[in-house]
This record gives structure tokens, C-alpha cells and sequence, in this order.
């Protein structure tokens, strides 16, 4: 509707170039699409409301309305292209993996291999072991700095199993 709206409002096909110009409806559209990257919509805007004596024949003149429709025109496009911005934003952090989520994951398959009676407590040893398996946000990068601890007694494990509590939100266990 806009561009149409453009080739009827619009005579001046001299002021403009071969490229932008509003005779057809191609070339209306083009056109739009250039001015909505703001790149010369004042000069286009302008020539667009050329009234006499600035234009020679009667069907090259521009009309009164050219500067409401460009500036209301110019107006809907910056929203849509930052509604657009916002979306691909928004689509990028939906897209992105939780690496909470993922450690989760992978814990629940190694905790059930270790713990198959499903008492919810592991011994120390055990645990060790499930730490030793994950991945490197949870598990260490290198066990030396992990066994060095407990050997020089800065990280005391007592020989007691570790009980894991059910909570009352969604359980790992549960799924």
C-alpha cells in the first residue's frame, strides 16, 4: 500500500535518479527499502514535495503530503528494525546452551551407576569418583591439584557418606 500510495502522490520522476524514483511499483519499493536504511531520505523526501515553479510539467510536481508520509514512514521502519535487532537478541540468549543444565545432565546417569541401590548417599570414595567424571566447570581440569589437597589435609574428607536431601521443587531424581 505504501509504495502505491507513493507512485500516486508522486510526479517527480526528474528530481530523482534513475535508481530511486517512485514510476513503478519495483521502483517504489526499492526505493522505500533504501530510504529505510536511512541513506538520503531527506533528498528523496524533498524532491518528492517539489511544487511549481521548481517543476516543469504538471505531472512532475510532488505533493504537500510527502513530509507526514516520510517521517511517519521513517518512524515505522526505525521500530521495525529495532524490534528485528531485539529479536535476533533475544533468539541468541534462547539459543544458548545453560551449562548448568548440561552438568545436570550428566550427573544423573553417573550418580545412578554409583549410587544403584538410589539411597541418596555416597561414600567419600565414591564421590571422588563422580567428581573425577564430570566435565570441567564441576570436575577439576587436572586431579594433581585435587589429591595434593587431600593428601596435605587442606581438604579434609571425613569417611562418612554424603546424604543428598530431596527438595520439595523438581527433583534430579524425579525425571
Amino acid at each position: 500500500a505504501h509504495p502505491l500510495l507513493l507512485i500516486k502522490l508522486d510526479g517527480t520522476r526528474m528530481a530523482l535518479d534513475a535508481n530511486r524514483n517512485f514510476e513503478n511499483l519495483f521502483r517504489a519499493i526499492t526505493t522505500l527499502f533504501s530510504i529505510s536504511t536511512t541513506e538520503t531520505w531527506p533528498t528523496v523526501m524533498n524532491a518528492c514535495q517539489i511544487r511549481p515553479p521548481g517543476c516543469e510539467l504538471a505531472d512532475s510536481c510532488g505533493s504537500d503530503l510527502a513530509v507526514p508520509y516520510f517521517i511517519v514512514f521513517m518512524m515505522l521502519m526505525t521500530c521495525v528494525i529495532v524490534n528485528a535487532i531485539i529479536t535476533l537478541v533475544f533468539q541468541d540468549f534462547e539459543n544458548a546452551s545453560d551449562p548448568c543444565q548440561d552438568i545436570l545432565l550428566a550427573l544423573r546417569p553417573r550418580w545412578a551407576t554409583l549410587d544403584p541401590d538410589r539411597r541418596k548417599v555416597m561414600s567419600v570414595k565414591h564421590f571422588i569418583i563422580l567428581f573425577r567424571l564430570l566435565a570441567h566447570p564441576v570436575g577439576p581440569v587436572d586431579m594433581t591439584e585435587w589429591k595434593a589437597a587431600v593428601q596435605s589435609s587442606k581438604f579434609r574428607l571425613s569417611q562418612s557418606a554424603v546424604p543428598v536431601k530431596k527438595k520439595k521443587s523438581k527433583s534430579l531424581w524425579n525425571k
